[in-house]
């Protein structure tokens, strides 16, 4: 993790638009636009040599996603000058945004804005530079309160681990389907609540690249998330997937889930599946056999009732595609379906370590 306060280079923030102009509806033109830049906790700007010269006005913002805009709402004006030659201002704490943008006005009020430069996010008192922070390391840090929304300003996140915090409750916000670059979110050992539906998976595309399109690593185990796994099945290049302990439920899906693919057989990188102690329903889907990368599966402790075996035969069976998998089945590490409500017969792989099941209901 960075945090960082002095920086050597310049960084430059744009949003793919066009410089904007104010017209107030007099006659003349606008001035000409600006180039802001930010070195050293100095924002400096090109000097505007027309010669009915105004103004400069310094802004900055608490977001990062506003378009460039006369109309733009910012925060807090934070310089104003009428001085051509005055064209740099240096930043003290207090005025860390996580944008900046400085406009020039003329004597017949015209009005033009330069591009967006970048600043930084504040998280639980402490800034983060956007441009140069790639990982979040908080770990038994005593976070408290909810995971702030600007955690999506820091767009060239790789790595994000936020572990071991009790205190730290509250939904996973939709933001951080913005993180794009993202390749490691462990947020495991918290107190997390809500609707798992609504953020992970949120926006995300692999085919468009975005959202979390380059996830491999998701670790949200020990919270307290509810809903299912439906937006989960477009993490396609997960290799490790743990949602232990937490109340999730519905089936674990598959292509023809909601006749909308992909399914769970399409997470074909998955090396660690770990949906343990949740409340999962339905059949253990049969093409779990066909994640040949998988060497640690756990569905134990969740209300699954096995896999139909055949068009007419009983529901609630396993079906002998799992012997697939190359697991270690004597291992509960890496193998455990106990405590749910599979009926025999099983397949041979597995007879001897299915642990505890309910067969109440088979026949």
């Amino acid at each position: 993790m960075k945090k960082l306060f002095f920086l050597p280079i310049l960084f430059f923030f744009y949003f793919g638009c066009e410089d904007a102009e104010e017209d107030s509806g007099g006659g003349g033109s606008a001035p000409g636009a600006l180039t802001l830049s930010l070195s050293n906790n100095v924002l400096t700007w090109t000097m505007n040599n027309d010669d009915d010269f105004s103004k400069y006005r310094l802004l900055g913002s608490i977001t990062t996603q506003s378009p460039i805009s006369p109309a733009i709402t910012w925060d807090t004006l934070i310089y104003e000058t009428q001085t051509r030659s005055d064209t740099s201002y240096t930043l003290d704490s207090s005025e860390f945004y996580c944008a900046y943008q400085v406009t020039v006005t003329n004597n017949s009020d015209l009005t033009s804005f330069s591009s967006l430069v970048s600043g930084w996010t504040r998280l639980w008192g402490q800034y983060y530079f956007i441009d140069d922070t790639d990982s979040l390391m908080l770990v038994s840090a005593g976070l408290t309160d909810s995971i702030p929304p600007q955690i999506g300003t820091l767009t060239n996140l790789t790595v994000i681990s936020i572990v071991d915090n009790p205190l730290l409750t509250g939904p996973i916000p939709n933001e951080i389907g913005n993180l794009v670059n993202l390749t490691y979110l462990n947020l495991s050992n918290n107190n997390l609540s809500g609707l798992l539906t609504e953020t992970i998976g949120y926006l995300t595309d692999l085919e468009a690249e975005t959202g979390l399109y380059k996830l491999s690593y998701l670790n949200l185990s020990h919270n307290q998330l509810t809903g299912d796994l439906y937006r989960l099945r477009l993490l396609g290049g997960l290799t490790h997937l743990n949602l232990s302990h937490n109340q999730l439920s519905g089936p674990i899906p598959t292509a023809d889930w909601q006749d909308q693919p992909p399914g769970i057989q399409d997470m074909t990188n998955l090396s660690i599946l770990d949906l343990s102690h949740n409340e999962f329903t339905g059949d253990v889907p049969h093409e779990l056999g066909d994640l040949n990368m998988l060497t640690r599966l756990r569905l134990n402790d969740n209300k699954l009732t096995g896999t139909p075996v055949g068009l007419n035969e009983v529901t609630g069976e396993i079906e002998s595609t799992i012997c697939n998998l190359n697991l270690t089945w004597t291992d509960t590490v890496f193998f455990n379906l106990s405590n749910n409500k599979i009926c025999a017969p099983y397949p041979t792989c597995i007879e001897e370590h299915m642990g505890e099941q309910d067969t109440d209901d088979c026949n």
